[in-house]
């Protein structure tokens, strides 16, 4: 078990991070993730493991929106190709999964390409910024190297692309 990120809302400590095994709940196979809530006294509140049958890993913190909706970003690589995408997750108060987005793209001559998301952020008005590389020409634009950072803006509501 990897712990990636700690936040603190108010008087609640949210823990991030990834595991290859089963904790208080069902695996997706794989690597998951997971989101643990605790309280200020440090007892544990929910968990929430997340993943598919492939890899999911978060390297990020979480972060929290207006509202108490908590966001995290990460990798997730298939299994069947060893493709590597963006994955961001919103999660209620609760720790229930509202939404995942997956974003990716494919190089020259339908080469796999690794996108990797490290840092995610919301502002003032409840929009995500996801940062992290691509090896390729992700959302359609052009490469200028071996890797290449991004910045995303994310509807927090949707997880669309601003």
């Amino acid at each position: 078990d990897y712990a990636m990120g700690v936040t603190v809302d108010g008087t609640d400590i949210f823990l991030i991070g990834y595991t290859n095994s089963s904790l208080e709940g069902t695996s997706g196979g794989g690597w998951d993730s997971f989101l643990v809530k605790y309280d200020s006294s440090g007892t544990q509140q929910w968990i929430t493991q997340f993943g598919t049958n492939d890899h999911e890993f978060v390297y990020s913190g979480v972060v929290s929106d207006s509202k108490g909706n908590l966001y995290t970003t990460g990798k997730i690589i298939d299994s069947s190709d060893s493709s590597i995408d963006i994955f961001i997750t919103k999660f209620n108060k609760k720790g229930d999964e509202q939404w995942t987005k997956q974003y990716g793209g494919v190089g020259a001559a339908n080469v796999n390409i690794d996108d990797e998301g490290f840092s995610i952020d919301v502002d003032s008005s409840d929009n995500l910024y996801v940062t992290g590389f691509t090896t390729g020409g992700l959302d359609n634009n052009t490469s200028s190297g071996d890797r290449d950072y991004f910045v995303m803006k994310i509807d927090s509501s949707s997880g669309d692309l601003l």
